[in-house]
């Protein structure tokens, strides 16, 4: 009889069934998709990893005796390079046959047959090679030989537009350089290229060559060793284990893939945990909507679950009715929501690698976590509603009752302040330090979703005042005034309805007032503490040696300083801690350009002895470190260099909390990545004679291009800008499904309120009328939630601003024109959640609604 009941019950109510559904259903994709592209991405990535290194399940005999030495591999590259000298030293470990550099760079190819006196464009990215027989078999031609030499992979001779004999122009990190093709080669392991596979072309060179290529001293990225056939492969790894420096490893192709797939399978982690964030968030949103439907349904029903409780139905059946309506709710949710996000992480996957092809991948965990969560979500939110049904008593409950009780309820009313506490607290707890970034998501998480309810449930008692403030501006005629009560009426309900919109539209605030103040500040220290007068920024196909891009700047005529924004892979150790993201500069030059806000040490005018650290004020206080302190600067290959702290600073824009020298930088093999490089004018020199010297020097360096402070001001905060627009746009999804929630909370009043609207017709009220009535109610309602976002997310991001280190927080921007328009989709989501509720009113048969009792 229940289970009739309960089906019964979901078809009479159709339309609501299906708004509610749609809630739950949206979170579930989102959960759905999380998961299956996540599944997709280690799928394609496994694929394309399984051999990017020679010898890698290949079966291939013999490829099992190579042995790779290498640094770490982070999320960025290696963590350092090895000095080129390595090689030769485990050339004298027993069993060692042979061993090569190798050196893996980013060049391109030029154009042949330029016109003369232009620039040639970049025809096809190439990446580098070192030659060796162990590698590389000869095709035609012979070993490159020489700085002037090379030879190209077979799949790249089209890209490079060369065989053997021609002459190519070259960019490579060190500038323009011409080539001679000497031989066309292919790897030894088959398939081995897709190692090579996000580039055009593989440009294959004389090992011994790389520091004059290359630039900087002669390091190499990886080296690669040959076990002889006699020897056993464990024993020499064993052996060569012993003879290398801490932060370097030694191992098969298979263990170089492995380190490559666990790299990739954290960044995807890092993807999927933030569209898990998104999940959760729409998924919250949605347990308003509902416990709000299932409240007032529960409500409305009062004397139906009466009366079958005068008939002898047990509490039990009465709450197993309510549960059962919401995992009918739950079960289509989640069924629809797993077959569209499978369907759209599928569709995903084949647009990411459309030669592998479309994938279906269900795994258990998508599948048990996406019914788990839709369903339990789901009878979480019907739980209370079901808990008070099963109290309805048979006869007490025989008179007509208000759909939802209007009392502010005491106790909630004492247990929100202390849940208000609580949530801002872990907030507070979790954005301090020394916790792991998991238990610290956890402790921000779970404050949050405490805060927003205790403001969702602190709002009722502004809800009646506001909404009548709210509703003032409609005017002081009848519909309007009847629109203010019917907002007002209810304030539990109104809370409740207002509360899911608060929660999207606070998070967009906060996000907006964060992103756009912390934007604000680095704009105004780009823009005002520097005299540069170009910015040249490197073509990122073929990144370019610091040094040898910043020395041949440096020799163009009317030059005075040259300043590179370049970060490396460098760590910055003091006695409480660590710092990444370490800048590179030549500290030299640094006052010359920048205005970096120095407290402690050299000023603009002084000079600066090389070798040296500088840190910001916040960085300097986190590593518990002082003007004139020693610190160490290492790299994940074990190389470590003690110098001392040269300079405290405030502003952190241009480079970043730590600058290293050059010339530590080099010493510890760190990697560095150029930016761009700051480029300063001598006295007397114009802005475009400046530029006209410099364009050249950059067009050697891959066509690197010249831009103008302001431009790069743009790009360095453009993303900053993006992201913020980015991250609204998914909030957006929480907030259209808290606008199905105000369409449900009018379609169930409207329905309550039948009688009522029936003597408003009755006594001269027009359909337009009516229909004015609900959607001016909608918009209230709305809009109350809407402004209780806004001022949540205002206050939250102006609090988070202020914890931001001083460089980010220089300047509090409100984003004015992201609450406009927050406030307008308010209005707009009001009136669009009225349209099918007001029809509906004013669609009613008006004996049919007086009589309704």
């Amino acid at each position: 009889m229940i289970l009739r009941l309960t089906l019964r019950s979901t078809r009479a109510h159709l339309l609501r069934f299906l708004l509610t559904t749609f809630a739950v259903f949206i979170g579930v994709t989102f959960i759905t998709t999380a998961y299956g592209l996540a599944d997709q991405l280690r799928g394609i990535l496994d694929d394309q990893t399984s051999t990017a290194v020679p010898g890698s399940d290949t079966g291939v005999p013999g490829t099992d005796r190579l042995l790779f030495v290498s640094p770490k591999l982070t999320a960025f590259g290696f963590s350092g390079t090895l000095d080129a000298s390595l090689a030769d030293e485990l050339k004298g470990v027993d069993g060692v046959a042979t061993t090569v550099g190798q050196t893996q760079r980013g060049v391109a190819f030029e154009v042949p047959d330029r016109t003369e006196g232009t620039l040639g464009q970049i025809q096809s990215s190439a990446t580098t090679s070192a030659y060796d027989p162990a590698q590389w078999n000869l095709v035609s031609g012979t070993a490159p030989k020489g700085p002037d030499q090379l030879a190209v992979n077979e799949g790249g001779t089209t890209a490079a537009n060369a065989q053997v004999g021609d002459t190519v122009v070259v960019f490579l990190p060190t500038g323009r350089r011409q080539m001679t093709v000497t031989a066309i080669v292919s790897p030894v392991v088959p398939d081995t290229n897709s190692m090579f596979q996000f580039t055009d072309a593989v440009a294959v060179f004389d090992p011994v060559v790389n520091a004059e290529l290359f630039g900087g001293d002669d390091r190499v990225d990886t080296i690669l060793v040959a076990v002889a056939p006699d020897a056993d492969v464990g024993a020499v790894k064993a052996a060569i284990e012993d003879r290398l420096p801490s932060g370097v490893t030694v191992g098969s192709a298979d263990d170089l893939t492995a380190q490559v797939v666990g790299i990739i399978n954290t960044i995807v982690d890092g993807i999927e945990t933030g569209m898990l964030v998104f999940a959760g968030i729409t998924l919250f949103v949605g347990t308003f909507l509902v416990a709000n439907t299932f409240s007032i349904v529960v409500a409305q029903r009062t004397k139906e679950l009466a009366v079958l409780r005068a008939v002898g139905a047990g509490r039990r059946q009465v709450f197993a009715s309510v549960l059962g309506e919401a995992a009918v709710i739950g079960v289509l949710a989640s069924i629809l929501g797993l077959a569209t996000g499978l369907a759209l992480s599928t569709l995903a996957g084949w647009a990411i690698d459309t030669e592998r092809g479309a994938h279906l991948v269900i795994s258990t965990r998508t599948v048990a976590v996406g019914l788990g969560i839709g369903m339990g979500v789901t009878l979480a939110s019907a739980l209370f509603p079901a808990l008070r049904a099963m109290r309805v008593a048979p006869v007490a409950a025989m008179r007509q009752h208000e759909a939802t009780p209007a009392g502010r309820g005491l106790r909630g009313l004492l247990i929100a302040p202390i849940a208000l506490v609580i949530g801002i607290a872990g907030i507070v707890v979790g954005l301090g330090d020394g916790r792991s970034i998991s238990s610290r998501i956890g402790l921000i998480g779970g404050g949050a979703v405490v805060m927003f309810l205790a403001l969702a449930g602190l709002s009722r008692l502004i809800a009646a005042p506001a909404v009548r403030l709210i509703g003032a501006p409609l005017g002081r005629g009848p519909i309007a005034t009847l629109a203010r009560t019917n907002a007002a009426r209810n304030p539990r309900r109104t809370a409740t309805t207002a509360g899911a919109l608060m929660i999207g539209l606070a998070l967009i605030a906060l996000v907006a007032t964060v992103g756009l103040s912390v934007k604000q500040s680095l704009e105004n220290q780009l823009r005002n503490n520097t005299t540069a007068a170009w910015f040249v920024v490197p073509n990122q196909l073929v990144p370019p040696d610091p040094t040898s891009i910043t020395d041949a700047l440096a020799k163009a005529q009317g030059v005075a300083a040259v300043v590179p924004t370049a970060f490396s892979n460098a760590t910055v150790a003091g006695p409480r801690g660590e710092a990444s993201g370490v800048a590179v500069a030549g500290l030299a030059e640094v006052p010359k350009v920048y205005d970096l806000g120095v407290t402690e040490g050299p000023t603009r005018q002084a000079n600066t002895d090389d070798g040296q650290v500088w840190l910001s004020a916040d960085a300097a206080k986190r590593q518990g470190v002082k003007l004139g302190d020693r610190i160490t600067v290492s790299t994940g290959t074990g190389a470590t260099a003690t110098t001392t702290v040269g300079a405290i600073y405030t502003r952190t824009a241009a480079l970043s909390d730590v600058i290293i020298d050059q010339s530590i930088a080099d010493q510890v093999g760190a990697q560095t990545f150029v930016q761009a490089i700051a480029v300063k004018g001598t006295p007397g020199t114009s802005d475009t004679a400046l530029k006209a010297a410099i364009e050249p020097v950059a067009g050697e360096f891959a066509n690197a291009e010249v831009i103008t402070p302001r431009e790069f001001e743009k790009s360095q905060t453009g993303p900053l800008d993006i992201a913020v627009k980015a991250v609204s746009m998914l909030l957006l999804v929480s907030v259209l499904v808290a606008g199905l929630g105000v369409a449900n909370t009018l379609a169930l009043s409207v329905y309550e309120r039948t009688r009522e609207i029936g003597l408003l017709r009755a006594v001269g009220t027009t359909r337009r009328q009516i229909r004015k009535i609900v959607r001016r109610e909608a918009v209230i309602t709305s809009v109350f939630g809407g402004l209780l976002g806004v001022a949540v997310g205002t206050t939250l991001g102006i609090a988070a601003v202020k914890v931001l280190p001083d460089a980010l927080s220089g300047t509090l921007v409100i984003p004015w024109s992201w609450i406009i328009l927050c406030i307008f989709v308010t209005v707009i989501m009001g009136l669009f959640a009225a349209l099918w509720p007001a029809w509906r009113a004013s669609r009613m048969n008006v004996l049919d609604a007086i009589s309704q009792e």
